[in-house]
């Protein structure tokens, strides 16, 4: 990809900007930045810009039955653990946090050992995304700045 193909996208000439910007200021950028500022700008990226009805929807933001589906698979992971006293799950390309929202709900109601055992990280870039999340589920989500499996 080159900065020319970059005025292809017309759809969000603010962070293009941005994108820009900082290839100028600071060089190329690895694929890991140019998504972190694509997806997760505070204001313009993808997440905090776009109306997620107008877009595909994975199966979290369709219905809660697929954190409750993956909530019993963790329930079966940590039993042949030996149910540890602390099972922590990362949560790759979280979104919305919906997914984690789900599971703990489920966990919540049907494996209440589990969810006092759970924590739940999904990386770097969506504190201010998760911030409603966080109140509803408590502090047993949080983001794991040094994470980095690259």
């Amino acid at each position: 990809m080159t900065l020319s193909d970059l005025s292809a996208a017309a759809d969000n000439a603010v962070l293009k900007d941005i994108i820009v910007g900082r290839i100028a200021e600071e060089g190329p950028l690895s694929f890991r930045d140019f998504m972190e500022l694509a997806l997760y700008h505070p204001v313009h990226g993808y997440y905090a810009a776009c109306d997620p009805t107008r877009d595909y929807q994975s199966s979290p933001e369709v219905h809660a039955v697929f954190g409750a589906v993956l909530g019993r698979q963790l329930a079966d992971f940590w039993r042949l653990l030996g149910r540890p006293a602390r099972f922590d799950v990362f949560e790759a390309g979280a979104g919305s946090g919906r997914l984690a929202g789900d599971i703990l709900a489920w966990l919540r109601a049907q494996e209440p050992n589990l969810y006092d055992a759970l924590g739940v990280d999904m990386g770097s870039g969506l504190w201010e995304q998760i911030g409603h999340n966080r109140a509803r589920n408590g502090p047993r989500i949080w983001l794991d700045a040094f994470w980095n499996p690259w």
